[in-house]
């Protein structure tokens, strides 16, 4: 994947989840799963059960790709303007 389809599946992920048209619960838990993965708490601690405590994480962090991936909404989003100037490839 180029860097600049990337970064246009960035945008249309970014414009899904603040779209007030798309149902909240399907934005809802990506918003906390996102919270879970930048908080510096933890539900369970790597320093009590390391492999469980890293467990969680990758669990909520492959729940974020797979919900992030799997968004409809983001894929029928404009990432530009419809009356954007199409530039021809050389």
């Amino acid at each position: 994947m180029s860097s600049t389809a990337r970064r246009a599946r960035l945008v249309a992920w970014w414009r899904a989840l603040r779209d007030p048209a798309v149902p909240w619960r399907r934005r809802a838990p990506v918003w906390l799963a996102l919270a879970y993965v930048i908080s510096p708490f933890d539900f369970i601690p790597e320093a009590l059960l390391a492999w469980v405590g890293l467990g969680d994480d990758v669990t909520v962090g492959l729940f974020l790709v797979r919900s992030l991936w799997t968004l409809p909404e983001a894929r029928h989003l404009d990432v530009d303007p419809p009356d954007a100037p199409v530039t021809p490839s050389r």
